[in-house]
C-alpha cells in the first residue's frame, strides 16, 4: 500500500484470484505466490496498490482502432539490408521491448544474443548448409531446406539469411515447455517495433527449422555461444533497410463465422 486511498472496491482480488486479499486496512499480498503479474497495480482506480513485483511505470494510453490498425498493417517484412549494423544502443533499445508482451502464467524467461557483423553471420550459414548435407537426404520432410541451400550455392544469392548484418536469437530455460511459444510473442513485439527506429526485420524460418530443433540446432547453439541449459527458440534477421516501403496494401479478405 502507499499513501493513497483505497476504497476496498475488490478489483485486484478479481483479477489476481490468488496472490491478494482483502484486508481491514486494504489489498494484502502474499509475495510468494504473486507471479509479478502486475494486474492488481494496474487495474487499480486510484493507485492504491504498490507490488514490488511490479512497479508501475506511467499511465495506459489507449490508440483508437484506426491508428491502431494502420500501425499494425504498416509492418512489413524487410529482406534487403545495407551493409552497416546498428548501433548497440539503438539495438539494446530495440530488443528491450521483447520483455512486454503477455506469456502464460507471467512465464517471461526469455534472454537474447544479437549477432552482428555479416561476416559472421556467413559463417553460421556455411555451418547451416553443412546441416541440410547431413540431415535433409534423411528426412523428406525438409527436403525444400535442401532445394534453398542449393539455390544458394547455385546462384550466390542468400535467400536464408539475405545478407543480414545481424542476426536476434531468442533464448529460453531448455525444458521450458512455453519457450517456443513466448520467443515468438517477444520477437513479433521487436518487429513491430523496429520500424520506429529505423530497422527491419524479417523472420528467419528457413533457418530457424534447423536452429530451433532439439538435436540439429546443437551445433548452431555452439557456434551462437548459447549458455548451458539454454535453447534456441526463436531467429529473426535485422538491420538497416535497404528499402523503404511506401503504402499499405491489401490481404485476404476476412474469413470469419460465428456460432
Amino acid at each position: 500500500m502507499n499513501n493513497n486511498i483505497c476504497t476496498k472496491c475488490g478489483l485486484c482480488v478479481r483479477v489476481c484470484g490468488k496472490a491478494i486479499t482483502l484486508g481491514e486496512k486494504g489489498p494484502e499480498i502474499d509475495l510468494s505466490r504473486c507471479n509479478g503479474c502486475g494486474h492488481c497495480a494496474s487495474v487499480c482506480p486510484t493507485g492504491a496498490i504498490e507490488n514490488p513485483k511490479a512497479p508501475l511505470l506511467r499511465e495506459v494510453y489507449i490508440p483508437s482502432y484506426e491508428e491502431a490498425t494502420t500501425f499494425l498493417r504498416s509492418s512489413r517484412s524487410v529482406r534487403f539490408f545495407k551493409d552497416e549494423t546498428v548501433p548497440r544502443e539503438t539495438m539494446t533499445k530495440l530488443i528491450d521491448i521483447g520483455r512486454y508482451p503477455q506469456t502464460g502464467s507471467n512465464s517471461q524467461g526469455i534472454s537474447y544474443i544479437v549477432l552482428e557483423g555479416k561476416d559472421k553471420i556467413r559463417k553460421l550459414l556455411e555451418l547451416f548448409c553443412s546441416l541440410a548435407d547431413k540431415y535433409c537426404p534423411k528426412n523428406p520432410d525438409i527436403g525444400w531446406i535442401d532445394r534453398a541451400v542449393n539455390a544458394f550455392r547455385k546462384t550466390g544469392k542468400d535467400g536464408i539469411l539475405r545478407d543480414c548484418p545481424e542476426l536476434i536469437f531468442a533464448l529460453s530455460e531448455e525444458y521450458d515447455h512455453r519457450g517456443r511459444e513466448n520467443a515468438q510473442f517477444s520477437l513479433t513485439f521487436i518487429a513491430l517495433t523496429a520500424p520506429t527506429l529505423g530497422i527491419g526485420t524479417c523472420w528467419a524460418g528457413i533457418f530457424e527449422r534447423f536452429a530451433c530443433h532439439e538435436e540439429y540446432g546443437k551445433p548452431i547453439a555452439e557456434a551462437v555461444g548459447v549458455p548451458e541449459g539454454k535453447r534456441i527458440r526463436g531467429v529473426m534477421m535485422a538491420g538497416i533497410p535497404d528499402i523503404e516501403f511506401r503504402r499499405i496494401v491489401e490481404r485476404d479478405p476476412l474469413d470469419l463465422r460465428f456460432v
